[in-house]
Parts: C-alpha cells; structure tokens; sequence
C-alpha cells in the first residue's frame, strides 16, 4: 500500500489510523498488527513501527487506533498486515473486525508550482513599475 499514491521516501512522518470491532476471542485469541517500510522490490527493509499490538477490541463497538512513524532511506511503498491468532490451547479462537484502514503522508507542495507563482508576480511587478 503506498499512501496517496505516491512513492515514500525517506524521513517522512506517516499517519496510520484502523478501526477494531471484537469478535469472539476464547483461550487466547488476540490481534496484532504489523506495518512495514518496503523497497522497490517489495524487500523489507524496516519495520515502520514495528509489531503494534496485542489488542483485545470490544465486541461492543468499533475502536479507532491511530498512531505515526518515521520512514527509512530506501522506502518506496508501505504494508500492513493484520493477524487474528490464537494461542496453542483447545479451542483457542479470536475474530476480528477491521474498517477505515488510513496510512497517509503529508502532502508536499511542488517545487514548481511556486517558481511559477513568483516568475508571474515578477513579470507583473516589471508591468506596473513601466507604467509608472
């Protein structure tokens, strides 16, 4: 998943945000969630955050969970990944809802677009100060 669109980078600030809704969780059960830093090739190459989790979601309503992290010199692309596991006990069992998964960046504003903001108010500054 990359956010936005767009390619990561190195040293950006990534928002990640999910809702949990419990489900049935006997003897063990529980969820975790891993995010991971990618390179081109889809090779990790950091953990992002790493394993986030254990949770234990009510089955009484939906929880966001919401957090940031930095990313790394070489990221092109991010990946979460959600686990419902059960431990090694008998009838061990974890369901788990999950809605409005959000990874986002921050958008930069091109370069570009203020070079030409400040080329069009030179040239209208050079037209006034020739009719004056």
């Amino acid at each position: 998943m990359t956010p936005n669109g767009s390619v990561v980078g190195a040293g950006l600030t990534v928002t990640y945000s999910f809702d949990l809704l419990g489900g049935n969780q006997a003897a063990g059960g529980v969820d975790f969630i891993h995010i991971f830093d990618e390179n081109s090739t889809g090779g990790v190459i950091s953990q992002g955050p790493g394993l986030l989790g254990p949770y234990f979601p009510s089955a009484s309503g939906w929880t966001t969970y919401t957090g940031t992290f930095t990313t790394v010199a070489g990221s092109d692309h991010l990946y979460i990944e959600f686990d419902a596991t059960t431990g090694a006990n008998i009838g061990a069992m974890d369901q788990v809802g999950i809605d409005n998964v959000v990874l986002s960046l921050p958008v930069p504003e091109p370069a570009s677009l203020s070079l030409v903001a400040m080329g069009l108010l030179g040239v209208w500054a050079v037209r006034r100060s020739r009719k004056a």
